[in-house]
């Protein structure tokens, strides 16, 4: 039953816009709720449920991100732990 309530919607966009910008989940609400979920109440959540939308799309993009930089950060790191430890040999060899 809940699934007929949802529909696939397309928001107004711009040229800009394409995919998941313009994507968006429109939940029909019927009697009794209409009492409580009046359609200002409605236009709110769809704001709502697009901005987290959109937050959510940004959270996977970064964490895309991040995990595709993962192997260059430890190899960066290592490469600064092991300057490191030679500029320590090279200090104690000095004394």
């Amino acid at each position: 039953e809940i699934l007929n309530c949802l529909q696939v919607e397309m928001m107004p966009h711009t040229g800009d816009e394409y995919g998941w910008d313009v994507f968006s989940l429109n939940y029909v609400v019927q009697s009794p709720l209409t009492c409580v979920f009046t359609q200002e109440a409605m236009k709110k959540y769809l704001r709502v449920f697009n901005f987290l939308w959109r937050l959510k799309r940004v959270e996977h993009a970064l964490s895309s991100m991040w995990q595709s930089m993962k192997p260059s950060v430890q190899f960066f790191d290592r490469v600064r732990n092991e300057k490191s430890e030679s500029v320590t040999g090279i200090k104690d060899e000095v004394r």
